[in-house]
């Protein structure tokens, strides 16, 4: 299956994705400042997430492996599923032929990551990666369309994505958790240990250490 839609993502990608290349030509010096708050923001993805969802003993391993698949997938899924919701809602005449790539655009897909992975920090243990896929394309899909209500509609500003990537993702994971404690039951009780929560607060600490970046990445 994933497989399949990696096809699928990269064909799409192909027929509608352009880079956008204004900014470099132009010499534009914010987005060197971009630049460097996109890798401050992927440490805080990569690393900063990724150690923290250690926390559980016996899914150190998979969580962190889960926390790069989730990346991988869904910057991808985020760029294609924001630029038609922004088409749907302003209409396909308004927006260009093209999706246009840029340094805004990458940023904001690691914000997407960013509220999959908080999600995620409430189903470890219960779920696999095929049904964490599955789980990140749905979310991605009322994610990508609540941001646009959130901008265009509320115009709420959203500083640090409070609304948009921490409140969605958490509520979206609470939901699923909810759902599936219906329907598969813990075969044991989480836990942790000394390692277990030593390695969670080094990446907490990177967390926190990079969020003025968080802060500044897309929203300048």
């Amino acid at each position: 299956m994933l497989l399949i839609m990696e096809v699928i993502i990269i064909i799409l990608f192909i027929i509608f994705a352009r880079m956008n290349t204004a900014d470099i030509v132009t010499g534009d010096a914010l987005w060197t400042q971009r630049y460097s708050a996109f890798q401050d923001v992927n440490v805080m993805i990569v690393v900063g997430f990724g150690f923290l969802m250690t926390f559980i003993k016996r899914y150190s391993w998979s969580a962190l492996a889960y926390t790069f698949f989730i990346n991988a997938i869904i910057v991808q899924t985020y760029i294609l599923l924001k630029s038609f919701w922004q088409r749907v809602w302003n209409g396909f005449s308004q927006q260009g032929t093209f999706i246009l790539v840029d340094q805004v655009l990458i940023t904001e897909s690691s914000y997407a990551v960013a509220s999959a992975l908080i999600a995620f920090g409430a189903l470890i243990g219960r779920i696999g990666p095929r049904e964490l896929l599955l789980i990140g394309w749905v979310q991605m899909v009322g994610y990508s369309l609540n941001e646009l209500v959130v901008d265009q509609s509320i115009n709420a500003f959203d500083a640090g994505g409070s609304m948009t990537i921490h409140a969605f993702g958490a509520y979206f994971g609470l939901t699923v958790s909810l759902i599936l404690s219906h329907k598969i039951a813990p075969v044991s009780k989480p836990e942790s240990n000394y390692i277990s929560n030593i390695v969670a607060m080094i990446g907490t600490l990177f967390l926190w250490l990079f969020w003025p970046s968080f802060n500044f990445g897309a929203f300048a």
